[in-house]
């Protein structure tokens, strides 16, 4: 763990706001991956996380995931090759941008 400035944590990689304070109170700097996995279990501190009780189990339900469906779809010659230049992937980042219009719309009523 060299240096003490805050890095960024690395791509693909997301703390929730709420463990920044504990990260940074036991470490100079956030963790890296390959470094959260030498920490030790007995060294995790679970305090914050509350107990899983019978209220809970008796309240929980099943969430299933939205998955993706195949379709055809007509998009634009020039739509299509903006997605594809960007490399391996691009049928998602489609999908993510076409999610996050829908999510628009819903949250404008």
């Amino acid at each position: 763990m060299a240096g003490t400035e805050a890095e960024p944590v690395p791509s693909g990689c997301e703390v929730p706001d709420r463990l920044w304070g504990a990260m940074m109170s036991t470490h100079k700097r956030p963790l890296d991956p390959t470094e959260i996995a030498t920490v030790e279990d007995a060294a995790i501190d679970f305090g914050d996380i509350p107990e899983l009780d019978e209220t809970f189990w008796r309240e929980a339900r099943l969430v299933e995931p939205d998955r993706t469906q195949q379709i055809t779809l007509r998009v634009k010659r020039s739509v299509l090759e903006y997605f594809r230049a960007s490399g391996k992937g691009y049928q998602t980042r489609i999908n993510r941008v076409l999610e996050s219009y829908v999510r628009a719309q819903r949250e404008s009523g």
